[in-house]
């Protein structure tokens, strides 16, 4: 019977060790509220025990620090940086497929005309003044030349 009743005592104080145990609290370098049942490694570093009941609810009672708000402010920063730059992205972007639209547009004018020119054997163009001008053979070359180099440079 003893026996007995050392083996439930012993099993109940056991069971009482972990509650007893002293936690440890401290901020580590990064700004983190740690907990611990040891003290932290870098002796350096600010720590306090807590009791028991500071243990199980640590934020009871506990304000609002001025580094939370410092660390709220600076979140709030960061996300505003975040939604404006996404905001410039997407004007970029915008702005990027207009030109590439613009550009395409005359790639495709600029192969018509290419296209109008190769294909005919004499070309003409207005002079200002309502008068018809014929291009000579070597005007003609020249502008089909001029065209193919636009094409290869600003139409791939």
């Amino acid at each position: 019977m003893n026996l007995i009743r050392g083996i439930v005592f012993f099993l109940a104080t056991m069971g009482t060790f972990p509650v007893a145990a002293e936690i440890y609290k401290w901020v580590d370098a990064n700004g983190n509220v740690m907990f611990s049942d040891k003290p932290p490694e870098d002796r350096r570093a600010a720590y306090e025990r807590l009791d028991r009941k500071e243990a199980q609810n640590p934020n009871r009672g506990v304000p609002d620090t001025v580094k939370m708000q410092q660390f709220r402010e600076r979140q709030r920063r960061l996300l505003d940086a975040m939604q404006k730059d996404r905001e410039e992205r997407a004007v970029q972007q915008a702005e990027a497929a207009e030109a590439r639209s613009k550009q395409d547009k005359k790639c495709d004018v600029v192969r018509r005309q290419l296209n109008t020119f190769e294909e005919q054997g004499r070309i003409y163009r207005n002079n200002g003044k309502g008068d018809v001008e014929w291009l000579e053979d070597a005007d003609r070359d020249d502008l089909i030349r001029r065209h193919r180099q636009f094409l290869a440079e600003y139409c791939g």
